[in-house]
């Protein structure tokens, strides 16, 4: 395992039975992909779907190249949805 901090944005990758958000993936700047692992911060994490974050935390890669991420901490830098609308009158 390798710790790393990566930035992107929160994203939805797989669902329950019902429609409900189960797993997250982080997709960075750098056109990567981060399947988060499911732990307390990830659970948290899901309340911030669409939004832009700063995570730290413990990179594993399996052996057909998907990447994870068991994330310590993080922080939101954005507070808007990353899809929001822009009002063009401000």
């Amino acid at each position: 395992m390798q710790r790393i901090v990566i930035t992107g944005i929160t994203m939805p990758h797989n669902w329950s039975a019902d429609g409900k958000v189960i797993q997250l993936a982080i997709y960075t700047d750098k056109e990567e992909v981060y399947l988060v692992e499911h732990n307390r911060q990830a659970r948290e994490l899901l309340k911030h779907i669409n939004r832009r974050v700063q995570v730290k935390g413990e990179k594993t890669e399996r052996l057909d190249g998907k990447k994870y991420i068991g994330i310590q901490n993080y922080f939101i830098l954005e507070e808007e949805p990353a899809n929001a609308e822009i009002d063009p009158t401000s």
